[in-house]
């Protein structure tokens, strides 16, 4: 009898310790689904939550069901935990619920496995590192301040270690960003100084920015536009590094770039995260906005099957997406017009006309004033856009900005849009349309400007054989 009775307490131990092994395997399963779910999800989002649509945006299948799923996953995590500790408690098993939750425990792992197939194309373009990348936030002085931006594979804090030299970085700067996207604003710095930096949590090593000078200085900047065009991913990946290659050809020039600005359509579509991570990728090979700030004014493509711009503040975070910066004795405004009902472009909203003609007024005495729009507002052959209807266009916008540039002394006006270079000479205004920065079909390029403090010349370069293929001087 008591050989017996051991034997049985033998096989009840047995027997408690599978229980115990079963309800952990059903909970890690369903686990595993949630994890899953949520990468699923997560990476795939342009395409389950944004697109397909029709503008003003509809509510798609995905979006619809995606709330019954949760609450389906919250009761069956709810029921497997529910397993797990009727097994540890060493409390009897209904043999229902053991076949139920088995079979749940197969599903969870056959649909992970199903949605892990079907995700793992996206996930490469959801969670990585890219960056860091400079620019300069909504009123932010660039004499003695810089904004420090990047993208992280997981959620994080936002902080970055910064100081006089790789050896002292006594300062640190946060912000409450706790994402994958960053924007960490520091100021306070001093004029025309170099800083060194470092991004903690984000293995991108040392960086350096210099603020920019008060008054002249002798610099150079580089300008270019539309180095997406209309590619996708597949085909933007082909395509030239213009970051890359301005960078080397500034250098081999002998040229100082201090900062640079591009005109808009930095990405395919505002929903694809292929492209918009191919965009940090490019302008962060050899330091190019790691260590040198840049500007952009956004086009249409940020806001192609994302009309509202779900995506656009995530990477830059402005508000508004007009804004305007002072480097040593050239002024800069970074324009985008955008209607968010109309989607494209008619007139540039009172208020943003408002704040542009205060913006002129209060850096009137500056040597340069420049304007970087996306829409051209002036065409090669000097028709103005005037055409509020034509928003697949430039609208009505043309009428505006050359009122604008009479009235305030716009030396240079810069604009994308139209894969093509051209330069037309408007009541003292030279206005440039400069798409070429990702424009096969008539040549790649882009626009190098050359700044002293009598002159400002502007040069245009086809970036595959390095030559200057128009050059045109502004006196100051």
């Amino acid at each position: 009898m008591a050989q017996s009775g051991k034997q049985g307490s033998r096989n009840q131990t047995v027997l408690d310790r599978l229980k115990i092994i079963f309800g952990i395997t059903v909970v890690a399963a369903g686990t595993f689904f949630v994890i899953i779910f949520y990468i699923f999800f997560a990476s795939g989002g342009q395409m389950y939550f944004y697109y397909p649509y029709t503008y003003p945006e509809t509510i798609t299948m995905v979006q619809t069901i995606f709330p019954i799923a949760l609450a389906l996953i919250g009761l069956i995590m709810f029921l497997l935990i529910a397993v797990l500790y009727k097994c540890i408690r060493h409390r009897p098993l209904k043999k229902s619920l053991t076949v139920i939750s088995s079979i749940l425990a197969v599903l969870s792992v056959g649909g992970s496995g199903i949605m892990l197939y079907f995700a793992s194309p996206n996930i490469p373009f959801w969670f990585y590192d890219a960056g860091p990348y400079l620019t300069w936030s909504n009123n932010q002085d660039a004499s003695t301040g810089i904004t420090v931006n990047w993208h992280s594979s997981w959620t994080t804090g936002s902080s970055v270690r910064y100081g006089s030299s790789p050896d002292h970085l006594d300062f640190t700067a946060t912000s409450s960003d706790f994402s994958q996207f960053h924007h960490v604003r520091i100021d306070g710095l001093l004029p025309n100084t170099t800083y060194y930096y470092r991004v903690d949590l984000l293995n991108a090593g040392m960086k350096s920015f210099k603020t920019a000078p008060v008054g002249n200085a002798t610099f150079s900047f580089c300008v270019w536009s539309d180095p997406r065009e209309n590619n996708p991913y597949d085909a933007a990946i082909t395509g030239p590094n213009m970051p890359a290659i301005m960078e080397q050809q500034t250098q081999l020039a002998g040229k100082k770039r201090e900062f640079s600005v591009c005109c808009g359509d930095i990405t395919a579509r505002g929903v694809d995260r292929q492209t918009w991570k191919l965009w940090l990728e490019d302008i962060c090979t050899n330091d190019f906005a790691c260590n040198y700030s840049h500007a952009v004014s956004f086009g249409n493509h940020e806001r192609h099957d994302d009309t509202v711009g779900r995506n656009l503040p995530l990477f830059y975070r402005y508000d508004p997406t007009t804004y305007s910066f002072t480097y040593g004795q050239v002024h800069c405004i970074l324009l985008d017009p955008w209607n968010v009902s109309n989607a494209y472009w008619s007139y540039i909203p009172a208020n943003i006309y408002m704040w542009m003609e205060e913006d002129l007024q209060a850096h009137a005495n500056s040597s340069f004033t420049i304007l970087a729009v996306h829409a051209p507002p002036v065409f090669w052959d000097g028709s103005v856009a005037s055409n509020p209807a034509d928003t697949g266009g430039s609208g009505a916008i043309g009428t505006q900005i050359v009122a604008l540039a009479s009235a305030y002394n716009i030396d240079a006006v810069f604009s994308g849009h139209w894969h093509g270079f051209w330069k037309y000479n408007l009541t003292g205004t030279l206005y440039y349309g400069i798409g070429i920065g990702g424009a096969e079909s008539s040549g790649y390029g882009y626009g190098r400007v050359d700044v002293n403090a009598t002159a400002m010349v502007v040069n245009a370069i086809h970036a595959e054989t390095n030559t200057i293929f128009d050059t045109a001087t502004i006196l100051a």
